[in-house]
């Protein structure tokens, strides 16, 4: 085998074509695999019972029984054998036999469609393999939910099941799906049955809602979960660890999930609130799931009962959605504030053309009606990283964890955000913007937000090592600040934006660096993103007076953010001409595009000039000498702000925002007078030609397009 471990188990093989069976059966045993094949649906079966496999590898197209109707039997019959689907009908045909199968409640490994190669089999039977692995040696063993005849639940079951406290919550963690931080939990019911073990709720929700004790069993467990939320911020604020520190409880959310037959008893919300008012717990951080089925069944009457939920300050929540049938017209008049893609579209984003795209019209459905979408069933890394690129909002799945009992939950959370963070930090030391001072590349942003913003004080810093570094900075001189009672801190473990029009009155901040010994009053900070979507720091304006950006302010403040994002994805180190350290054209041209962007968006004005110097003598004739010439001569017009990049020998390309607001023929006359003067002072000569664009001249603000215009201006 030559390095390559053996895979265990016996595979049986269905396939009308005796070529392709034998060619799996050679290359499952050439694996360690004992192997058999047949094609005759009968022997099959014979075979399944009589030798039992641990694979099955399955041809769709069938002479006397399909593929299909086969799958159909094998569920019938309980299956739990790993299944492998072969074919060479249309990939959405194999998709859909996939679906069916897993629907039927089947174990599909995966999908084999034909010509296949050696690589792809050997793939599938190493996810097996490996599954058996982890099963037997790894995974911790999850609570039993057994497939025995159901438990007789009625009324004497439900009164002695809580009296033995056999009925409980599990936790499952929802993660930002950007920032991996913890945005809450969902409490999923468990009944530990003395006779039949731990039962899922499928398996006795419904006789309770049959048998009219559905909300008696709501009102437990409801009690149960609001108790356990409230003491889980005990345990976040007594524990002196690091971890805690890195948590706000009031950021976190607890989800629980909701009856249909329940909305039409009102009174249970009623004492749900009263609940969380005993136990001090903010109705804002209790989602009520609702299925979007049951949602839009009674379209009147659920609107009047979840109307009456928000007002009393619940998150509502539509659960499964893509599994019903509510329209875009109902979802819209339904006061939702979250939307729950179903699992069925979550678990197959990874290999399932069809289901990213239903997944990209769901997040953007739920952006546009000012909804957060949350993906459940995420199993795959891959899936994250689509979900994360899409700007989905949560994700849960057993990727990240499975349903926790309720002692597992904060030692889980603990080394979660332990983990993260320390995730977060390894990629501010690749970024190199770890431990280590301010750098001047970022200061142009930090000098625009001052600028355009009419603050005095403007920060880009980053969260590490405990402590807060100023990684540019106007109006303070700090390169390190304390962590304690930070602002930073606080966006980093938020993930969100901050504002405070009086600092000092804020017991987390009054007593920070900035305000005890800088007197900083009003502040406003958005989060600075890695390019694996990390919260490294912030961007801030301060003042030491009290204010608020309004609405156009803050819109201004987190393009700027975005454009230190793009500074922090462009490592600086090839950026810059060698001699000149001036931006190469590639890497000007990203930085400008996003400039133009904040001017388009913010209806900022600009100037670009292109220019360029024939036949230049300087004192020092070299290309350093020359950028030096350059930068002075652009001194009395340029400004900290803009953004200059060398795009050959002697030819340079300037972006000024928010300038003079002049023509591009007055912007021209400026910098040619201003070359005039400062040839007479300095040993520099030269013709200077430039050509100038500005706001006025383009209509979709194209760096290209802009370019080409200051191009056709340059004298002959």
């Amino acid at each position: 085998m030559q390095g390559k471990s053996k895979i265990q188990g016996r595979i049986l093989i269905l396939d009308d074509d005796p070529l392709t069976a034998q060619t799996i059966d050679r290359i499952a045993r050439f694996t360690g695999m004992e192997s058999r094949f047949t094609t005759n649906h009968r022997t099959f079966f014979e075979l399944l019972e009589g030798w039992q496999p641990d694979v099955i590898a399955l041809d769709l197209v069938m002479p006397d029984m399909d593929g299909v109707e086969i799958l159909s039997e094998l569920a019938k019959k309980g299956c739990q054998t790993d299944i492998i689907i072969t074919s060479g009908v249309d990939q959405k045909v194999l998709e859909s036999a996939k679906r069916t199968a897993d629907d039927s409640g089947l174990r599909i490994l995966g999908l084999l469609a034909k010509p296949f190669s050696t690589a792809q089999l050997r793939e599938l039977l190493g996810q097996h393999n490996a599954a058996l692995v982890e099963t037997s040696v790894t995974r911790p063993p999850a609570p039993p939910e057994t497939v025995s005849p159901h438990p007789c639940l009625n009324k004497e079951a439900l009164r002695l099941a809580t009296e033995r406290d056999q009925l409980c919550y599990f936790y499952q963690p929802k993660l930002h799906c950007k920032t991996g931080m913890v945005s809450g939990f969902e409490a999923l019911a468990r009944w530990n049955h003395p006779e039949f073990g731990w039962q899922a709720p499928s398996r006795f929700i419904s006789e309770a809602e049959e048998q009219g004790i559905i909300n008696s069993l709501s009102r437990y467990l409801f009690e149960q979960g609001i108790r356990w939320f409230a003491g889980l911020r005990e345990r976040i604020a007594t524990q002196s660890v690091k971890a805690c520190s890195m948590l706000d409880f009031d950021q976190l959310t607890l989800s629980l999930n909701v009856s249909a037959l329940s909305l039409s008893d009102f009174d249970l919300f009623i004492e749900l609130r009263d609940l969380c008012q005993q136990w001090h717990i903010n109705t804002e951080q209790v989602i009520l799931e609702i299925t979007e089925s049951c949602a839009m069944e009674n379209t009147e009457n659920s609107l009047k009962t979840l109307t009456r939920l928000r007002v009393h300050g619940f998150q509502l929540a539509i659960d499964d959605f893509g599994t019903g049938y509510s329209s875009m017209l109902q979802l819209v008049r339904m006061p939702f504030s979250e939307l729950k893609i179903d699992q069925s579209f979550s678990l197959n984003a990874h290999c399932n053309a069809e289901s990213r795209a239903v997944i990209r019209s769901m997040v953007e459905l739920s952006r546009n009606i000012g909804m957060k979408v949350v993906a459940e069933g995420i199993e795959e890394q891959s899936s994250w990283e689509f979900l994360r690129e899409l700007g989905c909002d949560m994700v849960q799945g057993f990727l990240i964890s499975r349903p926790l009992p309720a002692e597992q939950v904060f030692s889980w959370l603990l080394k979660w955000v332990e983990d993260v963070e320390q995730i977060r930090e390894s990629e501010l030391n690749q970024l190199g913007i770890d431990n280590a001072l301010a750098q001047r590349r970022f200061d142009r942003i930090t000098h625009l937000a001052s600028r355009l913003l009419k603050k005095p004080i403007a920060l880009f810093t980053v969260a590490a090592s405990e402590r807060i570094w100023v990684k540019s900075g106007i109006g303070i001189g700090n390169e390190v600040l304390s962590e304690r009672g930070s602002f930073c801190s606080e966006i980093v473990r938020s993930g969100a934006p901050l504002s405070q029009e009086d600092a000092s009155l804020d017991s987390r901040f009054s007593q920070s660096e900035l305000v005890t010994e800088h007197g900083v009053r009003g502040y406003a900070g958005v989060p600075v993103h890695s390019p694996k979507g990390f919260v490294v720091g912030t961007l801030c304006v301060m003042a030491t007076t009290v204010f608020s950006l309004d609405a156009a302010q803050r819109t201004k403040l987190t393009m700027l953010a975005a454009m230190l994002e793009v500074e922090l994805s462009e490592q600086d180190n090839n950026a810059r001409q060698q001699q000149s350290g001036l931006l190469k054209w590639e890497l000007f041209f990203h930085r400008a595009q996003s400039t133009l962007e904040l001017c388009q968006q913010c209806n900022l004005s600009f100037a670009l000039v292109d220019f360029s110097i024939k036949a230049p003598v300087v004192e020092d004739n070299n290309t350093k000498a020359m950028a030096e010439c350059v930068r002075d001569w652009l001194s009395g017009y340029c400004r900290d702000s803009d953004l200059l990049g060398q795009l050959g020998e002697y030819e340079w390309i300037l972006l000024s925002v928010e300038h003079y607001q002049q023509s591009a023929d007055a912007v021209s006359e400026r910098l040619q007078n201003r070359f005039r003067q400062y040839t007479e002072q300095v040993p520099f000569t030269g013709t200077l030609r430039l050509g100038v664009a500005t706001e006025a001249d383009c209509s979709n603000y194209r760096l290209d397009q802009i370019v080409g215009i200051a191009r056709q201006r340059l004298p002959t």
